[in-house]
């Protein structure tokens, strides 16, 4: 009998500033919501029969405790508050400077789909996470929708595939209802990353000197305004493939 032995895939993960580093990009199931660590496994529940017998309660749900044990969380470093209004135009704030990475919006009718999700209005969270994996692994990327509760019918982050070796970004993209403040808390949870390989994934932290992250930040920069993922990506294959 044959075994293979699965690789271990690193993702490093970088930032410049210790108080990022409190909040890590770490495994999902260190992000339980309250509701779920509070909730008991089994509880007793009387049947149309009148018996009383032991049934299982969400805490057992496979679907969940799989999403959760095999994804990595992006968490927000920092309080903070913004909104968008109807016509496009947003504000935010954040608890002070060195946590503000910056917002934008994309809600042109032309080069997005924004209209066809209105009344929702878009934003982008520019994350301070920099991240670099040397396979080009891909991660399903889904919204943390667990830990939102209510808040969940107010915001929506959109799904989508990423890899971390043709690119290192991070940002968050937001679809939220235009007209209303929305306040989250440091910690909250944002993003899973599903890693789409059977091989085992760690994320690593690093607080890096300032001039060593710009550097990494711009690893990825395209000189292109139309396509440049895809041809920095087949630059890179090629210039790798020798």
């Amino acid at each position: 009998m044959i075994f293979h032995r699965r690789k271990k895939i690193t993702v490093d993960a970088f930032t410049d500033q210790e108080n990022i580093a409190k909040y890590p990009i770490e495994r999902s199931n260190k992000h339980l919501p309250s509701w779920f660590t509070d909730m008991k496994t089994v509880i007793k529940k009387k049947s149309t029969q009148g018996l009383v017998g032991k049934t299982a309660t969400f805490k057992m749900c496979q679907g969940f405790q799989d999403n959760i044990n095999n994804s990595f969380t992006i968490s927000l470093w920092a309080d903070l508050m913004f909104r968008v209004e109807v016509d496009g135009t947003f504000s935010y704030q954040y608890p002070n400077k060195l946590c503000n990475f910056g917002m934008e919006s994309h809600n042109s009718p032309e080069a997005t789909p924004m209209g066809e999700f209105a009344p929702l209005k878009h934003l982008k969270i520019f994350s301070p996470w920099v991240l670099r994996e040397k396979t080009g692994v891909n991660f399903y990327w889904s919204q943390a929708f667990w830990s939102y509760g209510a808040a969940a019918s107010d915001m929506l982050i959109p799904p989508g595939v990423v890899n971390y070796k043709y690119q290192n970004g991070t940002h968050i993209n937001l679809m939220i209802q235009a007209g209303k403040q929305l306040d989250l808390d440091a910690g909250q949870p944002l993003v899973y990353l599903h890693p789409l390989t059977e091989n085992k994934v760690e994320i690593k932290t690093h607080v890096v000197d300032t001039k060593e992250y710009e550097k990494l930040k711009h690893a990825t920069v395209y000189n292109k305004f139309v396509g440049g993922y895809k041809t920095h990506k087949k630059n890179s294959k090629c210039t790798h493939s020798g």
